[in-house]
C-alpha cells in the first residue's frame, strides 16, 4: 500500500505544478521523503514535457476569458517584462493588472464570508475599534501562521479585508520577515507591539454599532485560519503554493499524460 493518502497527494500535486520540489525538499531531505515516498522517487512521470495550452476559444490558447494557470503565469511574466520600459506603457500595465486580478480571483479566491452579514443603520459618530487575537505558537511552534494569514504578497489578508471591511495586521514577536530588523526595532517608539506575543490585530473604522458587526465577522474567520488543517488537506495552502509559484516565475505546467501517469501509479500501488 503506497503511503500517500488523498490529502497528501493534493500537496504533492501542488508542489509538482509549482515546478517540482522546492530547495527545502531536495532529494534525501525529510520533506522530500514526505512528499515523495520511496516508491515514487525513481518513477518517470514524464514531467519534463512541456504541456500544451489548456485554454479554450483559440488555437494558441490566448482566449480573453481563459482562467487557466498557464494564462495567469503568462500574464505575470508579461507584466514583469514590461517593467523594463518604465512608465512608457501605463495603459498596457493597467490592463495587465486588471486581467491578472480577474484571473487570480477566479483561480485562487477563497470565499471567507459565504453568507453576507446585515449591517444596521449607522448610529452615532465614526470611531475606530481594534481587537486582538493571539496566535497559538506555543501549541504549534513550527506552523507558519504568518504566511497562512497574509498569503502570497499579502493577498489572502487583502481579500479578507475586502470581505469584512476590517484591516488585518500581523503584529508581535515573529511578525517581521527580517529578524535582524525586528530585533533592531524592538523597544523603539511605534514598535511597542514587538514586545507582545505574536497576534493578529483587527481594526475597523465605522460607527460603533456597525464596526462591532464587521469585527465579529473578521474575528470568526481569522480564528478559523489559526486552526491548522489536517495533514495534506489544507486547500488554502495548496492555492497559496500555486499562486506563489506563479508570482515567483517558478510555475511549470503539467503535460496531461504526466498527470494520468501519476494517477495510474497511485491507483495501482494502492490495490
Amino acid at each position: 500500500m503506497l503511503g500517500l493518502n488523498r490529502g497528501k497527494f493534493n500537496v504533492v500535486l501542488a508542489v509538482l505544478m509549482a515546478g517540482g520540489p522546492p530547495c527545502r525538499a531536495a532529494p534525501g531531505s525529510c520533506l522530500y521523503e514526505f512528499l515523495f515516498p520511496i516508491e515514487m522517487q525513481n518513477v518517470d512521470f514524464g514531467l519534463s514535457v512541456e504541456s500544451p495550452s489548456f485554454a479554450s476559444g483559440s488555437p494558441d490558447g490566448a482566449s480573453h476569458m481563459d482562467c487557466s494557470l498557464e494564462y495567469l503565469a503568462d500574464l505575470v511574466k508579461e507584466k514583469k517584462d514590461l517593467e523594463m520600459f518604465g512608465d512608457n506603457f501605463q495603459h498596457v500595465d493597467r490592463l495587465l493588472s486588471e486581467e491578472i486580478s480577474r484571473v487570480r480571483g477566479a483561480l485562487f479566491q477563497t470565499e471567507f464570508v459565504t453568507e453576507p452579514f446585515d449591517l444596521p443603520e449607522p448610529i452615532g459618530d465614526v470611531v475606530t475599534i481594534t481587537e486582538k487575537i493571539y496566535v497559538p505558537k506555543r501549541e504549534y511552534p513550527d506552523y507558519n501562521f504568518v504566511g497562512r494569514i497574509l498569503g502570497p504578497r499579502g493577498m489572502t489578508a487583502k481579500q479578507l479585508e475586502q470581505e469584512t471591511g476590517c484591516k488585518i495586521m500581523v503584529r508581535g514577536k515573529g511578525s517581521m520577515r527580517d529578524k535582524r530588523k525586528e530585533e533592531a526595532n524592538r523597544g523603539k517608539p511605534n514598535w511597542e507591539h514587538l514586545d507582545d506575543e505574536l497576534h493578529v490585530l483587527l481594526q475597523c473604522e465605522d460607527t460603533e454599532n456597525r464596526a462591532r458587526v464587521k469585527l465579529r465577522s473578521a474575528m470568526d474567520h481569522v480564528k478559523k485560519l489559526l486552526v491548522p488543517a489536517p495533514e495534506g488537506t489544507d486547500e488554502l495552502k495548496r492555492k497559496q503554493l500555486m499562486e506563489l509559484a506563479i508570482i515567483n516565475g517558478t510555475y511549470r505546467p503539467f503535460h496531461k499524460s504526466a498527470i494520468c501517469k501519476i494517477f495510474d501509479f497511485l491507483l495501482n500501488r494502492s490495490i
